[in-house]
């Protein structure tokens, strides 16, 4: 009897230690998007350029985008209030992919106006010695 409960105990405390391990794994991957989004919106190119990657890549409805031509972008956002929310982390090596939903009351891109409907987005960061760098952004979400 005692070899059971010691091996339920064990159970328990393994699934205890997988939990805590997810979700600091998603405070991670939330932490970095929230960052990435609050450096858009106070327009903090400086920031956003010494965070992305070299080999950045976006990809939105019109067509992909390299590092600079999405901080060319953003310089024109025009971001308005947001909400994130429904944050999901993967780790896999130094890789951080994080998927999550944005809802905007007003956002241009390109001078077009955008959706205010909650939207799906993935955003990929990748270790780079103690930080971490955005090196892929992806919105699909249609352009009016």
């Amino acid at each position: 009897m005692n070899g059971k409960i010691l091996s339920v105990m064990l159970a328990v405390l393994m699934v205890a230690g997988v939990a805590a391990a997810g979700s600091k794994t998603d405070a991670l991957g939330e932490n970095l998007v929230r960052q990435f989004w609050a450096d858009m919106k106070s327009e903090n190119i400086d920031a956003l350029k010494d965070a992305m990657d070299e080999g950045f890549q976006s990809i939105h409805q019109d067509g992909p985008r390299t590092k600079e031509e999405e901080l060319a972008l953003i310089k024109n956002l025009h971001l308005g209030e947001y909400t994130l929310s429904n944050f999901k982390t993967t780790v896999c090596g130094d890789v951080v992919i994080v998927t999550y939903t944005v809802q905007v009351t007003r956002e241009t891109i390109d001078g077009k106006k955008m959706p205010t409907s909650p939207a799906q987005r993935m955003t990929v960061f990748l270790k780079s010695g103690d930080s971490y760098k955005l090196i892929a952004h992806a919105n699909l979400e249609s352009l009016k």
